[in-house]
């Protein structure tokens, strides 16, 4: 076995000594980009070959040129967003000279008509921000510094403001990934299947999804979130967001802020008012302060930018009284939990951020960057169902260390050829500790409890540690030539993950998980419990594990993708996009798969999953796009798109069959019941029966009678797709105001999730007999989940889209009437997307094609309405308002417990009259509304300084947006169909205040 970690200190050296090797590999370095191109023509619309174009940076001074071909075209990627001033140079003709202002990930077009010289003076045009794209096919949308650095967002969170995007919705994430997690739902999934590429180079947490490393806003200069059209340069998710850090200037400028709130300013939330139940107000106290700081270290040649950003908080996740009375009978039991009325959930982050750019010569430019993020937060994977320990109430803690070192050189080889590089070293540690570790089965076991609606489960580890660790060293390549009409661009990205392995042994060192909720047992409200938990035969489920700690290492793991673009422009009103994209990733131990322990007993058993897959290596996407400017003047512009887009593996979903893989194994043993009374635990008592001997302490195969649990993949595994085509329209009223409409469809294929292919079948495991045929062991192995890529899922939405800009006025109105449904109601890449079901299940892949087992995504909303912008009052005020209105969100009703020995999430569904399976989320919860919005004063000082005092409104309906939250059981009545929870999730990751606060805060600005 491979394992070996790095001395933190020893890994930022390194990661510096690659930031300098790059810095003396070439003179400068690139960063997220776009393009400017266009066609330049005489008086009477003849082409004008040779003709110079100037590109000049308004703030930092930077320089670019290129001249027109044949055919009168000229274009200059890979430059850095921001303001531009472009002027033409050709004898005879009088210069022409026009201000743009370029988005990252975009390519505008402009045009010049140039006129004799004598003829016609010089003609200047003021920056204007393009509002509509007219070679490109993107479904784009973009969220700038005016309302990055002005709206009002609960944390100020990035994952906060993406939410404002069109199609974007808020996910309620949780687990162990604190402030970092940056989850976001794009076309009905749950936030795992976007990619994120932070200056050009890749910003994807491969363990677990979301975001390497979070930025703070005042580090956020802006981003773009690409739905459909984007370029083959682009992958490794349906949905691409591009982010451009900020930038420093040839003036120097900074800031310096503080926001605060407490208690006194948040309203009590439903849960903690005594009317349902509460016990009052929590306490609660955030703070959030932080600077940035940028200039010029050589006017006109190099520049430099900082920031950071401190957070305190304390947050309570508050309980529901029913919540708390289940827990009350968990007290009595003498297990040393507490039935608090919440969760206190501490957290600590900061983030930094340090960037140099640089043109050092004409024809070479670009950047260094660092960018870190060091935190923490408390109980974090702990719901409101989750029960504290008496020892320390705080049981689990995320301790989090991030950080990425990128650079990139653009080298500007001709006036049509331009190559770009970029290299990056990103660390992502995130370390778990618990304050009540146990690692003796026959104490621990009976301690950790598991009910319909709560349990003392948490924390879901034996050890005192366990961690998430990567390193990943990455490397990028473009090069883009113009040629006639063609504008090419090819290029590579290669990956390698030196570290990537989790040591979790989830769910160790075991519980107990009961048919009925603590009341119904404690009450006998249902008969079945005489003796309430002295009933013999009550559990339906006990699990035991291994307690040696295991590297769960994905070896050799790497990713590498190369494609080819071309922006065709067939005639001044029509271009063609198209590009084909080579992904191969091989991110979950492919190379080890054989040592799997699952396999080899499938395989000797002669079962048809006894099988090693082939790696995936044929993952080519073809993508094609138009973009028609109908009037040639850039006003009505109609474009539409199809592609392939391929998915990235991440490792969790693959996470226990990687256990299997290793020297040591990690064995969970798991008996079943399939029904009160019936099957091995008939005769248990708990609390009187001594457990079921468990496994060994380090185990290097399943033990004979160990019923483990078993995971493998099915043979025809392969990288889960999307095929995505959109249509869409844009009209641009004015240069500042603008109108889109755009339709979206998205085919999800080969998605990942798990299936049982040996359920209890009459009270019998359905693979005992081969088990005992081969084995003389019927019990070695217990419930065994295979991975297939056998889910599909659909989404279809109509954005609408209007956009109002000014110089300091923004104002934005989304929305979005879409479908999101799928197999097990999911539309995810991978199994994070919580697939539900199948009720049926059997050897191979159970009921997953039947009717009700198609449903709702649980973040489905048929209608959304977004509105957000930045007014500028009398008097030096502003006026930052953000309201959303959502469509409920669906759950799935259960009737009762599954007799297959399933999880939760595989019981029976509710049925109709008719007895018929309403099956997959057939319900819904509640319609989401929330308006915030920020009142500044703004007071200007001598010498370019100012001082910013504002308030921030959240929730100003004082509305309990509870979304999906609801209890799902109807065989656990204390909280069936009543609101559990709040959809914003826990309190460092939370996107919507759970009732209406205020927060204070003041910014100086120089």
């Amino acid at each position: 076995m491979r394992c070996f970690r790095r001395p933190p200190m020893l890994i930022i050296r390194t990661g510096f000594a690659l930031v300098l090797f790059l810095a003396a590999a070439g003179p400068l370095f690139a960063q997220a980009t776009g393009t400017v191109t266009g066609r330049v023509v005489d008086q009477d619309n003849a082409v004008l070959p040779g003709v110079t174009v100037n590109l000049r940076n308004v703030e930092s001074g930077a320089t670019r040129s290129a001249i027109s071909n044949e055919q009168g075209l000229y274009s200059v990627p890979a430059l850095e967003r921001g303001l531009y001033e472009l002027t033409t140079e050709l004898a005879g003709f009088a210069p022409s000279s026009r201000r743009i202002e370029l988005l990252a990930g975009s390519t505008v077009a402009l045009d010049f008509k140039l006129s004799l010289a004598g003829l016609s003076e010089s003609l200047t045009v003021q920056g204007t921000i393009p509002l509509v794209e007219t070679t490109q096919a993107i479904n784009a949308s973009t969220i700038r510094q005016t309302e990055v650095a002005q709206l009002p967002m609960i944390n100020r969170s990035l994952a906060a403001m993406m939410t404002l995007l069109p199609g974007a919705r808020e996910v309620p994430a949780s687990g162990s990934h604190g402030h970092a997690a940056g989850y976001v739902s794009f076309a009905g999934n749950t936030g795992r299947s976007y990619n994120m590429y932070v200056d050009g180079v890749d910003n994807k947490e491969d363990q677990d999804g979301g975001t390497l490393v979070q930025l703070s806003l005042d580090g956020i200069e802006e981003f773009r979130a690409l739905g459909a059209g984007f370029q083959a340069e682009y992958g490794r998710g349906s949905t691409v967001v591009v982010l451009a850090s900020r930038s420093g200037t040839n003036q120097l400028r900074g800031s310096a802020f503080l926001f605060g709130r407490n208690e006194a300013l948040i309203a009590t939330d439903y849960f903690s008012q005594p009317e349902h139940g509460g016990f009052g107000k929590q306490p609660f106290k955030r703070l959030q302060f932080g600077g940035s700081v940028g200039g010029r270290l050589v006017k006109d040649r190099a520049w430099f930018f900082g920031s950071v950003e401190r957070i305190i908080q304390d947050f309570q996740l508050p309980r529901s009284s029913k919540q708390i009375n289940e827990l009350k009978i968990l007290e009595g039991l003498g297990i040393g939990v507490v039935a608090s009325s919440a969760v206190p959930q501490p957290f600590r982050d900061f983030l930094y951020q340090v960037k140099g750019s640089f043109q050092l010569a004409k024809n070479h430019n670009g950047f260094v960057r660092l960018l870190g993020q060091n935190g923490y937060v408390g109980n974090n994977a702990l719901t409101n169902a989750n029960a504290l320990w008496k020892v320390n109430p705080v049981a689990q803690q995320n301790n989090q260390s991030l950080y990425s070192v990128a650079g990139g050189w653009t080298w500007v080889a001709s006036p049509t050829a331009v190559n770009e590089f970029r290299a990056q070293y990103a660390y992502y540690l995130h370390n778990d500790t618990t304050a009540v570790p146990c690692l003796d089965l026959a104490t621990c076991v009976p301690q950790r409890l598991s009910f319909p609606s709560v349990n003392s489960t948490q924390p879901f580890f034996a050890h005192p540690s366990w961690v998430n660790y990567e390193t990943k060293f990455e490397v990028m390549n473009n090069f883009s030539k113009q040629f006639g009409s063609h504008a090419f661009k090819v290029g590579a990205d290669y990956a390698r993950l030196p570290t990537f392995y989790a040591n979790l042994q989830v769910f160790s060192p075991g519980n107990i998980t009961f048919f009925d909720d603590p009341s119904t047992i404690a009450n006998n409200t249902n008969g079945k419990y005489p003796q309430g938990f002295q009933t013999p035969g009550i559990t339906r489920t006990i699990l035991q594990t291994s307690l040696a700690q295991v590297d769960a290492w994905s070896h050799d793991a790497f990713f590498f993708a190369a494609f080819a673009q071309d922006d065709w422009r067939i005639s001044p009103k029509l271009t063609l996009n198209l590009g084909i994209r080579y992904d191969n990733e091989q991110m979950v131990n492919n190379c080890c798969w054989q040592d799997s322990r699952t396999y080899q007993v499938l395989r000797d058993i002669g079962h048809p999953y006894g099988k090693v897959p082939p790696n995936d290596n044929n993952n080519v996407a073809p993508r094609i796009g138009l973009a028609w400017d109908a009037k040639g003047d850039g006003k009505d512009v109609v474009r539409a798109s199809f592609g392939l887009f391929y998915a990235t593996g991440i490792i969790t979903s693959a996470y226990a069959s990687n256990l299997e893989q290793q020297d040591v194994v990690f064995v969970r043993q798991t008996i079943t019941d399939p029904s009160i009374g019936s099957g091995p635990l008939a005769n248990y008592v708990y609390g009187v029966s001594p457990l079921p001997a468990g496994p060994a302490f380090a185990p290097t195969q399943f033990v004979k009678g160990g019923s483990a649990q078993g995971s493998w993949y099915t043979p025809n595994f392969e990288d889960a797709l999307s095929q995505i085509t959109s249509v869409g329209f844009s009209h641009l009223f004015s240069p500042t105001t603008v109108m889109s409409v755009d339709y979206l469809h998205v085919l999800t294929l080969n998605g990942w999730r798990s299936l049982n292919i040996s359920p209890l079948v009459g009270g019998v495991r359905a693979l005992a007999p081969d088990l005992q045929r081969v084995y003389n062991d019927p019990s070695l192995l217990g419930p065994v989940a295979v991975l297939c890529s056998c889910n599909r899922g659909l989404y279809d939405a109509v954005d609408l889209h209007l956009e109002r800009r000014l110089s300091r006025t923004a104002m934005t109105v989304n929305y979005t009437l879409a479908w999101a449904r799928g197999m097990g109601g999911s539309t995810d890449f991978t199994t994070q997307g919580g697939h539900i079901g199948p009720e049926i299940q059997d050897t191979q892949t159970g009921g997953i094609y039947l009717p009700y087992e198609w449903g709702p995504t649980n973040v489905d909303e048929r209608h959304r309405v977004t509105v957000a912008g930045v007014v500028p009052m009398r008097w030096g005020i502003d006026v930052a308002p953000s309201f959303t209105a959502a469509s409920a969100r669906p759950y799935t009703q259960y009737q009762a417990p599954n007799p297959n020995g399933g999880s939760a999430l595989q019981g029976i569904y509710l049925r109709d009259a008719n007895g018929n399976p309403l099956g997959v989320n057939n319900a819904r919860g509640k319609a989401l509304v929330n308006l915030n919005a920020r009142v500044t004063k703004n007071v200007v000082l001598p010498n370019s300084r100012s001082v910013s005092v504002y308030a921030e409104f959240y929730n100003m309906l004082n509305r309990a947006n509870f979304g999906n939250n609801y209890g799902n059981f109807k065989y656990a009545p204390a909280t069936y169909n009543q609101p559990i929870g709040y959809l914003g999730g826990i309190g460092s990751t939370t996107t919507i205040p759970i009732s209406f606060q205020v927060q204070f805060g003041a910014r100086f600005s120089f």
